[in-house]
């Protein structure tokens, strides 16, 4: 599970001392690297507000398919968690959706694949249904339900994320647009406390 998750915070009057160093924008290959200049350009924002969320679009691309192998017993998967801080006005969530837009895509293109399976797996039920009465000795086989192949979840509890990862191996992209919702959201159906926190915590070697 990749979180790309744009947030706000109050500002404080208190200075920051310590020394500012622009985002690595330049280290990204290309066409992402002109895609994150030219997006920041467009919307009259640092690169780092496309860069960091990227990272975790980027991350959602490579899914589990790729791991790191440092050590012999040391694997690190593609997992990245980002979250963009600014003030109100600062063009957070627009920067948050031009970086993930990709996945967004992709991930509306196979809802409605879906949605087109799932429409001809009714028609084809209902037939099935006609020609294998109850009662009859001969069963046709039935026709496969299609799955949801998936690469986004917004809004989403601990138990349905479980079901969507048990046909998504892959991975997907956790994209909330207030970090403060998302905490919320823990625990939010359990009357008897919550262990959301620390399966969260546990995602990170997915």
């Amino acid at each position: 599970v990749q979180c790309a998750l744009p947030i706000s915070v109050k500002e404080t009057s208190t200075p920051i001392e310590e020394t500012w160093n622009p985002f690595p924008y330049d280290q990204f290959p290309d066409p992402v690297r002109e895609y994150i200049k030219q997006s920041a350009k467009s919307l009259h924002c640092d690169p780092s507000m496309i860069g960091v969320p990227m990272l975790s679009a980027l991350a959602t691309a490579i899914g589990n398919s790729v791991v790191i192998q440092a050590k012999k017993e040391w694997r690190e998967p593609a997992v990245i968690w980002s979250v963009l801080i600014a003030p109100s006005g600062s063009m957070k969530s627009p920067a948050a959706k031009h970086a993930t837009c990709f996945v967004q895509q992709l991930h509306q293109e196979k809802t409605e694949q879906f949605q087109r399976a799932l429409r001809e797996y009714d028609n084809a039920y209902i037939v099935w249904e006609t020609e294998n009465p109850k009662g009859s000795k001969k069963k046709d086989p039935k026709p496969i339900e299609p799955t949801h192949e998936r690469c986004l979840v917004n809004d989403t509890t601990i138990e349905a994320l479980i079901e969507i990862l048990a046909v998504n191996a892959r991975g997907v992209l956790c994209y909330r647009d207030e970090l403060a919702a998302f905490f919320d959201s823990f625990g939010q159906y359990k009357s008897g406390g919550s262990a959301d926190v620390p399966t969260y915590l546990s995602m990170f070697n997915a």
